[in-house]
Parts: C-alpha cells; structure tokens; sequence
C-alpha cells in the first residue's frame, strides 16, 4: 500500500486559509494533479478523480474520489491539497 496527493490548483480570488476545503468552493480548478511518492500512480487511479481543469470546486466530489480512490485498494493513505494557483494571464 502506499501513499497518494491529490493537488488541486485554484484560480485567484478571495483568500482562503489552505486546508479550508469549503472556502474553495465555487473556484475555478486549474490544475489536477496525482503525486505519487512511488512511482507514477495506477493508470486508473485519474479515471476515478471527479474534478478536471475548468472545473467548479465541489468539496463532495473531492469526497466521492477519494472514496473511489480507496476502492482500488493500492493506497493506504490519500491527501488532498488545494491552494491558489498563480495567474498565468
């Protein structure tokens, strides 16, 4: 089993404490990315992340991935990370 970060890069706005999972919401993602200290994460595991750039920040969907993350049984750990992301204008 091993360990998985799910980072998620926000569009600038309002400020919001990090780990805030619902002051994000409403944000626009603009970056998705799986970090996976092991090695490239299972090919399956992007799949099963509900959330893409462009998207809305939804605190449930972050839920429901990581639930789905878990049900492929490889990890024994997921965290998530939100943070603004710079403006690339």
């Amino acid at each position: 089993m091993s360990v998985l970060v799910l980072l998620v890069g926000l569009t600038l706005g309002q400020d919001a404490a990090p780990g805030a999972s619902e002051s994000y919401r409403g944000r626009v993602i603009r970056e998705v990315r799986l970090d996976h200290p092991g090695g490239p994460a299972p090919e399956a595991s992007r799949e099963l992340i509900e959330l893409s750039p462009g998207d809305t920040y939804r605190p449930e969907a972050v839920r429901r991935s990581i639930q789905q993350l878990f049900s492929l049984g490889v990890f024994s750990d997921i965290k998530v990370e939100a943070a603004p992301a710079g403006d690339d204008g």
